[in-house]
């Protein structure tokens, strides 16, 4: 009986374990989905991959954009932390990784690319990627090279 209690209980935490790897596995792959081609969240109106505070600073943004007639608070491709790009390159080049949760149990994973085939352009970008209704959805994005994040950038 014991023995019964026993395997069934380590059945139970390894099938947790691998829940939990796919997990990992499926936020790494839904930020690595956002590049191929390279999503940008201020081309049309559709924000469904975004919560928390990128929603909040996208829609403030259009906001500002509406009312004042021009771009509003972000006027780049957070994606690829920039303005120019060669999507082929990043698709070709990029690499995702979870590398942590946050202490809400959000997944935390980096995507590095190189943005052009000549030259010296590397990339890094922090996604804070959350579960909601079972999808993956954008909470954060930052980049530490260029030292902004979405959650504390400005938006008058």
């Amino acid at each position: 009986m014991k023995r019964a209690v026993l395997v069934t209980l380590g059945l139970a935490a390894g099938l947790l374990s691998l829940a939990g790897a796919a997990s990992a596995e499926e936020a790494a792959e839904a930020v690595r989905a956002l590049y191929a081609p390279v999503w940008n969240p201020l081309e049309g109106e559709d924000l469904s991959k975004l919560t928390g505070p990128a929603l909040a600073l996208f829609e403030k943004s259009a906001k500002v954009s509406a009312e004042t007639g021009e771009a509003g608070c972000v006027d780049f491709v957070v994606t690829v932390g920039g303005q120019d790009f060669d999507d082929e390159e990043v698709a070709r080049t990029i690499e995702t990784v979870e590398t942590g949760r946050s202490p809400e149990g959000d997944a935390l994973v980096t995507a590095r690319f190189r943005s052009f085939p000549d030259g010296d352009a590397d990339q890094e970008i922090r996604w804070t990627m959350r579960q909601v209704g079972g999808a993956w959805k954008v909470a954060d994005i930052e980049s530490p090279l260029d030292e902004w994040k979405l959650s504390t950038f400005p938006c008058d």
